[in-house]
């Protein structure tokens, strides 16, 4: 019926075109997460520069620059990894660990039911060891700072640190924030490295389970041979992806510690103080690139961002739609009560409540 020649070459055809879509699919799918990763990147460090620039003068009285540089460096740098991991971890297992656990209840779902039970006491098993990491985490990244401002304040003053002879001193303080972060990193491995292993033990031990349960309902006849041998297959390969899960999961705190030192500086508002009045100010762009508002006490200047009923122009050199209703959106969210006075740059003065309920642009619904 078939020559056998045409099928062998149908055949090599068939593996070398599914081949050829695999490794494009992948390569795309990397190409697509490393650029996902670097514009991320990218767009986290120009933001945490352009906030630290726009900071008034006393915050850096308030800082040290080897931590500021820490955080827009090496912290921005293990956010965007976990974020990109996370989400390509979240887009990918969960899917596999479905199609497993349908094709277990197609074969037998009173042995699914039985095996899945396992994957909530690994969760809360692995969760009791992930949650101890957070404080390290934290405290590991602060040492990671330290050690920077160290190193960026002994070799900007090595003339200073030489003349005074003090280069051993300056030697062991580095030496001991060296150690500090060098022990804190291995305390945090130990308890990263026990996810796996911990969850791979814990399959093999609800595999010897399912292998005893299973084998029991096979001599009952109510499980086919054949399907309880393809059923341990498909549960052993679960483990897997499961498992790539809990290593992601455990890794996630070192994200959530550095993005808490981020948001350090990020939701810092840039202030003015005059004796004990304090006024914030809010970067407004949209009417012009450096445009802002300034909120002081129960008053907010406006200046050409907001007007009584209206907003600034946005058609002038520098302006622009997109960025004036980010601008007005930020206004309206301001944490100030409705009787807030408002002061535009132009024309009568209003509210700030009386705003929020009747400007439209405030509101959001001319843009």
């Amino acid at each position: 019926e078939y020559n056998p020649e045409n099928v062998l070459l149908l055949l090599a055809i068939v593996t070398i075109f599914v081949s050829l879509l695999s490794n494009l699919f992948r390569y795309l799918g990397s190409w697509t997460v490393e650029n996902m990763r670097t514009r991320t990147l990218q767009r986290m460090r120009n933001e945490m520069f352009s906030k630290v620039v726009d900071m008034h003068v006393g915050f850096f009285s308030d800082q040290r620059k080897g931590d500021i540089i820490s955080k827009i460096t090496s912290d921005v740098g293990v956010v965007q990894f976990c974020i990109t991991n996370t989400l390509q971890v979240s887009f990918r297992e969960p899917f596999l660990i479905i199609g497993y656990i349908v094709m277990m209840v197609a074969i037998s779902w009173e042995l699914a039911i039985f095996s899945v039970l396992f994957l909530p006491v690994v969760a809360l098993l692995i969760g009791s060891i992930v949650k101890k990491l957070r404080h390290p985490a934290r405290t590991n990244q602060q040492r990671m700072g330290e050690m920077v401002s160290t190193l960026d304040e002994s070799l900007s003053g090595i003339k200073v640190i030489k003349s005074y002879n003090a280069t051993e001193y300056i030697k062991q303080k580095y030496y001991a924030i060296s150690a500090d972060l060098a022990r804190l990193t291995l305390s945090m491995a130990r308890r990263q490295q026990l996810a796996s292993p911990m969850s791979e033990f814990l399959g093999i031990t609800a595999v010897g389970v399912i292998l005893v349960f299973g084998g029991s309902l096979v001599t009952k006849g109510s499980l086919d041979p054949g399907g309880f041998i393809a059923f341990v297959a498909i549960f052993s390969q679960i483990t897997r992806p499961v498992r790539t899960f809990i290593d992601q999961f455990a890794n996630i705190n070192q994200g959530i510690a550095a993005g808490e030192r981020i948001f350090s500086i990020i939701d810092t508002t840039p202030e003015i103080r005059f004796g004990h009045t304090v006024m914030r100010v809010i970067h407004t762009p949209g009417h012009t690139p450096g445009g802002v508002v300034i909120a002081c006490g129960d008053r907010l200047f406006s200046g050409d961002t907001m007007f009584a009923g209206s907003c600034g122009r946005v058609d002038l050199p520098g302006g622009s739609p997109a960025e004036m209703q980010r601008s007005l959106a930020l206004v309206a969210d301001l944490p100030l009560p409705d009787e807030t006075t408002v002061y535009p740059g132009h024309e009568s003065f209003t509210t700030l409540g009386q705003e929020r309920r009747s400007n439209p642009y405030l509101m959001g619904e001319v843009f």
